[in-house]
């Protein structure tokens, strides 16, 4: 064989993913720099020129610095990223009507939550496909099953959404729910979205930040968030993103759905708090989007800004969304807690947890 034809062999065996990436590529260039306006009726005061903004902008980022958080996503070294079996999990409870009129929740991997409190029963961010992408081919893939299926949810009195990335709606439980008598809450601008999946518009509540509506004695109230929104070619920030405060007459919850580090969190704890518990987000960071994803240690610093009492830790163990270990968001979390003396509530992925009596699991560290 000639040393030519060795060198196209190896180019050939090179080439697929090479242009892979470049297609990535192209495609996150291509999203967040088009100038589509989206919809300029939108009436709120974080939307200026036809996108969405935050109180605290997000860097900007060049051609270049978009090429090698894409390269080193998808090509980079992927040591531990992904866990080496499907991780276990446990059956939830039964679930009763009416719900549990203490706090109770079930985290069923990611950010998605089904939280009971005072007699209601929320479902939080649910996502129950295999991948979280536009296409069941491609796209970061579960590490684990889902611990009920959609036929087995309990009733549910409200759906809460915090954007519109495909880790956190996902139009397959959209559409699941729809004929469950069921309103959905979400942000500004992702109604449309639901609409055109077949959701009525009277079952759907839009948020601006700040905004709430009630589910029987409780109030849900839209906060601030530090995120972006997207879910195609060309619709960068034309959705809004938001935090969820649930406050009942006894408890208040938090849920921070996708966020970076904000000052607006002492806001939030300033006017609604203290909270019982928080739902904050811990994985999918790194050096290069600190923007847009807080690190175990700043979601410490946001339970704190908030007046948290107990962090339950979310957003970890599910997806390849960083660059980091799969283990390692968890492991930070207990470091920087115990430094700030903040209880953690950590359970298996399926559990049902009344917070008051759990003792906390560990089960990560006999997984590989």
């Amino acid at each position: 064989m000639t040393r030519r034809l060795k060198d196209m062999k190896k180019i050939s065996k090179f080439k697929a993913p090479i242009v892979a990436g470049l297609v990535v590529v192209v495609v996150i260039v291509s999203y967040s720099m088009m100038a589509n306006k989206g919809d300029e009726t939108m009436k709120s005061t974080n939307f200026k020129n036809g996108k969405f903004i935050n109180a605290v902008p997000n860097k900007d980022y060049t051609i270049g610095e978009y090429v090698k958080m894409t390269w080193e996503f998808f090509f980079g070294d992927k040591d531990g990223r992904v866990p080496k079996h499907p991780l276990p999990v446990v059956e939830p409870k039964a679930f009763h009507n009416p719900a549990s009129s203490v706090i109770q929740y079930t985290w069923l991997g990611h950010s998605s939550i089904i939280l009971e409190l005072e007699g209601k029963r929320f479902l939080l961010d649910p996502v129950f496909s295999e991948r979280v992408s536009f296409s069941q081919w491609m796209g970061p893939k579960r590490f684990h099953s889902t611990p009920i299926s959609l036929e087995e949810l309990p009733h549910i009195d409200a759906v809460l959404i915090s954007h519109n990335h495909y880790d956190h709606l996902d139009r397959m439980v959209i559409e699941h729910m729809i004929e469950n008598d069921v309103q959905f809450h979400v942000p500004l601008g992702v109604a449309k979205l639901l609409m055109k999946w077949g959701v009525k518009k009277k079952d759907i509540v839009e948020f601006d930040w700040w905004d709430e509506t009630k589910a029987g004695g409780i109030r849900v109230i839209a906060t601030p968030a530090r995120h972006f929104s997207a879910r195609g070619i060309g619709d960068r920030d034309d959705a809004f993103w938001v935090s969820w405060s649930i406050i009942g007459e006894k408890h208040n919850m938090f849920f921070s759905g996708d966020t970076g580090m904000t000052p607006q969190f002492s806001e939030i704890g300033e006017r609604l708090g203290p909270f019982d518990i928080t739902f904050i987000k811990i994985g999918a960071y790194d050096e290069q989007w600190p923007d847009m994803h807080i690190d175990p240690e700043e979601a410490v610093q946001a339970h704190l800004m908030l007046k948290g009492g107990q962090l339950i830790p979310i957003h970890w163990g599910t997806f390849d969304l960083g660059l980091h270990h799969w283990q390692e968001p968890v492991e930070r979390l207990i470091v920087a807690a115990k430094k700030e003396n903040i209880s953690l509530l950590i359970s298996r992925i399926g559990e049902t947890v009344v917070p008051s009596d759990h003792i906390n699991s560990y089960w990560w560290r006999d997984v590989e």
